[in-house]
C-alpha cells in the first residue's frame, strides 16, 4: 500500500503542499493587510497608573486656577462712551443758561453779565475794588469718564460703588481787571491795578460714586472726588499802573491755590434723591380711583 508522505514526490503530496501554502499565503495577508492587531486586555501597570493620576491631577490643578483666575479677577474697566453723551449734553444746557439762550454776541454780552455779578457778589469789599469783567469764553468742551469700574463692598462702604477717572480739558477763558486796596498805614491807602485772564484748564481727578443703602430714610448719590487732582491753567497778569509787571508767578500760584483749596474743600457732593411723600400717595390713589 502506497502511502501519503515519501521520499519521492508524487502527484498527491504536492497536491497537498501547494493547498497548504495557498492557505498559509492567504492567512498572513488577511493578518498583515486587512485585520487590526487584538488589544491588550491586561490592566496596566502601577507606574503607569501613577503617571495617568498625576496628569489628570495636574490638568484639573491647571483648570481649577484658571477658573479661580476668571472669578477673583476685577471686571474689566469700560469707557463709558454713552455716559460722556450725557456729560457732552448737560455742559451745553448749562452754557445755554449763562447765555441767556441767546446766539452770538449778545450770548457773550449775557454770559459776561452774569459771571461779573456772580465774581462780585463773593468778592471781599475790603480787599478787592469792583471787579469789571471784560470777556469771557465758556468753552465747547465736557468732563470725560474713563476707565470706569465697579469696587467690591468693603469694611468701609457696605455698597458696591464705581470708581472711574474724570478728565476736563478746555479753552475756556475769563478776562477781568481789578484793583487790590491797601490800607496802610491808613485806610484806603492806594489802590494796586490787577488785570487778569485765565484761560486754558486741564483737570484730571479720580471719582467714586456710592449708591444710597436702600435703609437710608435720605437716599442720596454720593460723589467723592479724590483729594490728588491735576489742575493746570493758564494765566496772564498784569500787575501796576504807570510801571507794570507781567505775569507774576506769584499771581499764579495763588489763583491756582484758591482753586484747587475750593475743589478740595467741596470734595464730596451728595445728590439728594427725590423721595416719596405720602400726599404724593394720597393723590395717586385718588386719580385711580376716579
Amino acid at each position: 500500500m502506497p502511502t501519503i508522505f515519501s521520499l519521492t514526490p508524487t502527484f498527491t503530496q504536492g497536491l497537498i503542499i501547494g493547498q497548504v501554502s495557498i492557505l498559509l499565503l492567504l492567512a498572513l495577508i488577511l493578518r498583515y493587510l486587512f485585520l487590526e492587531p487584538a488589544v491588550s486586555s491586561r490592566p496596566p501597570s502601577l507606574p503607569a497608573l501613577a503617571a495617568a493620576a498625576r496628569q489628570q491631577h495636574e490638568t484639573s490643578r491647571s483648570t481649577n486656577k484658571d477658573d479661580a483666575l476668571e472669578v477673583d479677577d476685577p471686571p474689566p474697566a469700560e469707557t463709558a462712551e454713552w455716559f460722556n453723551v450725557i456729560l457732552q449734553n448737560i455742559a451745553q444746557a448749562y452754557r445755554q443758561q449763562i447765555r441767556n439762550t441767546l446766539e452770538g454776541p449778545t450770548g457773550d454780552e449775557a454770559a459776561r453779565r452774569r459771571v461779573e455779578g456772580w465774581l462780585n457778589d463773593r468778592r471781599s469789599a475790603s480787599l478787592l475794588d469792583v471787579i469789571k469783567v471784560h470777556a469771557i469764553d465758556v468753552g465747547t468742551g465736557a468732563p470725560k469718564l474713563v476707565r470706569a469700574r465697579i469696587l467690591a463692598p468693603d469694611k468701609h462702604c457696605a455698597t458696591s460703588r464705581i470708581e472711574c477717572h474724570l478728565a476736563y480739558t478746555d479753552d475756556v477763558s475769563l478776562s477781568l481787571s481789578t484793583s487790590l486796596l491797601l490800607h496802610y498805614p491808613t485806610p484806603s491807602f492806594a489802590r494796586l491795578p490787577v488785570s487778569l485772564t485765565v484761560s486754558s484748564i486741564h483737570f484730571a481727578a479720580k471719582v467714586t460714586v456710592t449708591p444710597p443703602l436702600p435703609s437710608d430714610p435720605s437716599p442720596c448719590l454720593t460723589l467723592t472726588l479724590d483729594p490728588s487732582f491735576t489742575l493746570d491753567i493758564k494765566t496772564n497778569s498784569l500787575l501796576g499802573s504807570r510801571a507794570k509787571l507781567s505775569d507774576v508767578p506769584k499771581v499764579h500760584e495763588l489763583i491756582a491755590q484758591r482753586i484747587r483749596t475750593s475743589l478740595a474743600s467741596r470734595g464730596t457732593w451728595k445728590i439728594l434723591l427725590p423721595g416719596v411723600r405720602a400726599k404724593d400717595v394720597v393723590d395717586m390713589l385718588e386719580k385711580k380711583l376716579q
